[in-house]
This record gives C-alpha cells, structure tokens and sequence, in this order.
C-alpha cells in the first residue's frame, strides 16, 4: 500500500498523503497515520521526508 500518491494537472502537481502533522510544527509528519494529508508543493514534499526526484516530478 503506497504510503503516498501524486496527482498531475496541467496546473501542477498534488500529493495526498497517509500522515499525520505533529503539531505544535506541522512540517513535521508522522508517516503512516491514519488521516490524510495534501500537499500542493515538491518543497513541502521534500519538508515531510520525501526525497525521491521520480515521485516529486523534480529533475535533482
């Protein structure tokens, strides 16, 4: 089971993830929780622990 996955628009890129922020940072995430997450940036992508050039759509 994927723990996250992308959607590509002609507008750009979403991500929907299985996590949960930890607050009091939400750029922290707890991978594998039980709520869903969207994220609309590679950037905050990257913030969360995803680190893949594939899975972001970045050329690094």
């Amino acid at each position: 089971m994927p723990v996250a996955l992308r959607l590509d628009f002609a507008a750009g890129s979403v991500w929907f993830i299985a996590g949960i922020p930890q607050l009091p940072d939400p750029r922290r995430v707890f991978i594998l929780g039980d709520e869903i997450m969207v994220a609309f940036s590679a950037e905050k992508m990257r913030d969360m622990g995803f680190d893949d050039p594939a899975f972001l759509g970045t050329s690094e």
